[in-house]
C-alpha cells in the first residue's frame, strides 16, 4: 500500500481537515428552522468547513443566524456568540395580556373573545403596551415606536390615541396612566 501523502489522514488518504464531498445517499445540509422551537429562538452559528463559495448564502439560507470561516480565532467565535445571544428573542404572533389578545399578523385585537376594532396607531400602542408586559412605556417611547420620525414631539396624538384605545377595550379600562411616566397594561 503505497504512503499517504504529507498532510492526509493515513487512513482514509483524504487531508486532514477536510471533509468528505457530499454524495447522493449524504445530503450536505438540512435546514436548521424545523428543529427550533416554535416560541423560542436560539442562535445558531455556522461554521465554515468547506471553501465552496457558496457556504457562506446557503447556510444563512438554511437557518444560520451567522456565519464564521476556518480558521477563526477563538476570541472572535465568542464574541459572535455573545453578539448572538444578546439579540431580542422574537415575539409570538399572538399576544395575551389577562383578557386581551392581539393577534400580531391579522392585525387584530379581542377582549374576552369580542373583536375590538381598531385604527392602525390604536393597534401600534397596543402592541408596544403589551409587548411591554405591565412595564410603564412613556408617551415619548410610544410616539417614536408607532408615529414615523416626522411626527411633533409637542403633539397630543399619543393621549388622544391612548384614550380611544381605551374607550373601545371597555370597561373596566385596561390602560392605567402612571403620572409622570406614562402607560401600561397591568
Amino acid at each position: 500500500m503505497p504512503a499517504p501523502a504529507p498532510g492526509c489522514n493515513p487512513a482514509t488518504h483524504r487531508p486532514v481537515g477536510k471533509a468528505p464531498p457530499p454524495t447522493q445517499s449524504r445530503p450536505a445540509a438540512r435546514p436548521l428552522h424545523p428543529h427550533r422551537h416554535p416560541q423560542r429562538r436560539f442562535p445558531a452559528p455556522a461554521i465554515r468547513i468547506l471553501s465552496a463559495v457558496e457556504q457562506p448564502a446557503g447556510g444563512l439560507n438554511l437557518g444560520a443566524d451567522d456565519y464564521l470561516a476556518k480558521p477563526f480565532h477563538f476570541p472572535e467565535l465568542i464574541a459572535r456568540v455573545n453578539a448572538l445571544s444578546r439579540r431580542t428573542p422574537t415575539a409570538p404572533p399572538v399576544l395575551h395580556r389577562g383578557e386581551l389578545a392581539l393577534d400580531r399578523p391579522r392585525r387584530r385585537a379581542s377582549r374576552n373573545g369580542q373583536l375590538v376594532p381598531l385604527t392602525r396607531k390604536e393597534l401600534g400602542v397596543l402592541e408596544v403596551l403589551m409587548s411591554a408586559d405591565g412595564a410603564v412605556v412613556s408617551a415619548e417611547e410610544l410616539l417614536e415606536r408607532v408615529w414615523d420620525e416626522y411626527a411633533d414631539p409637542f403633539t397630543n396624538a399619543v393621549a388622544v390615541t391612548v384614550m380611544r384605545l381605551r374607550r373601545k377595550l371597555g370597561k373596566p379600562p385596561l390602560v392605567e396612566t402612571v403620572i409622570g411616566g406614562g402607560y401600561r397594561l397591568p
